[in-house]
């Protein structure tokens, strides 16, 4: 390859990149603060079934990958996108042990205990997840679900509407935030 035909290459992979940059972002945190809120108050308000929860975290692995596939077609990832998805994928993981294993197979601590934790556990996802991205509105909804977490331990009896205060201005609003900060 000539010297022309490199920098030309390379100026394409820095615009496909900067591409890719605007067209992700909050609207993952958005799609899944939506879905926790639902399936939050359908469990609490309606139907108190495991299955509500195994529900919404069917139905957002299943959009995340319909995401994925539209918004990312053809292209690569970056080493901290690749980092990132690998981050939030063990956290789900680590999610269900938290919520379900630990509590209710394991009896390790009783089920009130359960809503602080995910919402500790979600304070760490969006603040790494701040670092990552170098997003203050990431950073922000790390340090809302870490004050939510610690208000839920302190008054349990509060916690649908800590959960739920914690989960919107934690994961939706930082969300839609980081969407306007990146058409700045």
């Amino acid at each position: 390859m000539a010297e022309k035909e490199v920098m030309e290459k390379l100026k394409e992979i820095v615009s496909q990149r900067e591409e890719r940059f605007y067209l992700s972002g909050g609207e993952v945190f958005v799609w899944w603060g939506v879905l926790s809120l639902l399936a939050h108050n359908i469990y609490n308000l309606l139907l108190p079934n495991i299955f509500v929860w195994i529900g919404m975290i069917v139905l957002g692995n299943a959009g995340m990958i319909a995401y994925i596939a539209i918004a990312f077609k053809g292209g690569y990832k970056t080493f901290w996108g690749k980092m990132l998805g690998e981050f939030w994928g063990f956290l789900t993981i680590l999610l269900v042990f938290v919520f379900y294993v630990f509590p209710f197979v394991l009896k390790l601590y009783p089920p009130m205990a359960i809503y602080p934790l995910i919402l500790f556990c979600l304070a760490v996802g969006m603040y790494v997840s701040g670092l990552i991205a170098q997003s203050i509105a990431f950073k922000v909804g790390g340090i809302i679900f870490l004050v939510s977490s610690v208000l839920l331990a302190y008054n349990t009896t509060w916690f649908f509407w800590i959960y739920n205060a914690g989960t919107f201005f934690g994961l939706v609003i930082p969300g839609i935030w980081s969407r306007y900060e990146k058409r700045k």
